[in-house]
C-alpha cells in the first residue's frame, strides 16, 4: 500500500514538472513609445514675385524647397499648403474658405522675392579688350513669420544668396527649379534657403514648440 502511494505521489510530481515546462512564460509588458522632440507645426506659403523675371513657378519652387529643408531639420512638423485654409488674399492658396479652422498648423511663413538677378557680369575688370569678369547670380527674399491663430507677425527677416563663376554657396540638396543642377542660380538659391532655415530656427519663439 505504501508502495502504491509512493508511485501516485511520484506521478503527480512528474506531471506538475511537465506542466510547468510546457506552460509558456507570460508576455513581456509592452514598452512605452519613445517621446518625440517638440516641433513647430508650420506651413510655407508660395513666394510672391516683386521683381522682374521672377515667375510663379519660381515662387512655388522656393516654397517647396524650403518645406523640404525645414522638414529635414527634425525641428519642424511641415504641412502641405492645401491643409491650411488661411488668408487667400495672400495668394498662399486659392479656392478655399479662409474662415475655416487652421488647426493643427501654428505658424505660416510668407516670402516675397525682392532681388532676382539670374546671371549678371561680376565686373572683375578688362585689359586690352579681354575681360576677366565672371558671372554672378543673386536672389533675396523678405520673410514674414505669422501666427495662424491670431494673425500676429512673430518675426520678419531678409535672406539672400549669391554665387559667381569663381565661387559661391554650395548646392542645396533637394532643390529642383530647372536648368543645370549646379548652375550659379541654383547655388545662390541654395544659399538663400539655407540661411532661411537657420533664421527660422532662431526667430520662432520657444513657446511654439510642442
Amino acid at each position: 500500500m505504501k508502495l502504491f502511494r509512493s508511485v501516485l505521489l511520484m506521478s503527480a510530481l512528474c506531471g506538475g514538472v511537465a506542466l510547468a515546462q510546457t506552460t509558456p512564460p507570460p508576455p513581456a509588458p509592452a514598452s512605452a513609445p519613445a517621446a518625440t522632440a517638440p516641433q513647430v507645426h508650420i506651413a510655407v506659403g508660395v513666394f510672391k514675385c516683386n521683381v522682374p523675371m521672377c515667375t510663379s513657378e519660381l515662387g512655388t519652387g522656393l516654397a517647396d524647397a524650403l518645406m523640404n529643408a525645414l522638414s529635414e531639420t527634425g525641428k519642424f512638423a511641415v504641412y502641405e499648403r492645401d491643409h491650411v485654409p488661411m488668408l487667400a488674399e495672400n495668394n498662399m492658396i486659392s479656392g478655399v474658405d479662409p474662415t475655416a479652422a487652421l488647426s493643427p498648423v501654428d505658424v505660416v511663413v510668407f516670402g516675397n522675392v525682392s532681388t532676382y538677378e539670374p546671371e549678371t557680369s561680376s565686373g572683375q575688370g578688362c585689359f586690352l579688350g579681354v575681360c576677366l569678369g565672371g558671372k554672378e547670380s543673386r536672389i533675396g527674399a523678405d520673410l514674414r513669420v505669422v501666427d495662424t491663430k491670431t494673425g500676429r507677425v512673430l518675426a520678419t527677416t531678409r535672406v539672400e544668396g549669391k554665387s559667381s563663376s569663381t565661387g559661391g554657396s554650395v548646392y542645396f540638396r533637394g532643390l529642383s527649379l530647372g536648368g543645370r543642377q549646379n548652375s550659379g542660380l541654383d547655388k545662390a538659391i541654395g544659399g538663400m534657403l539655407a540661411q532661411a532655415v537657420q533664421v527660422l530656427q532662431s526667430k520662432v519663439p520657444a513657446s511654439y514648440y510642442r
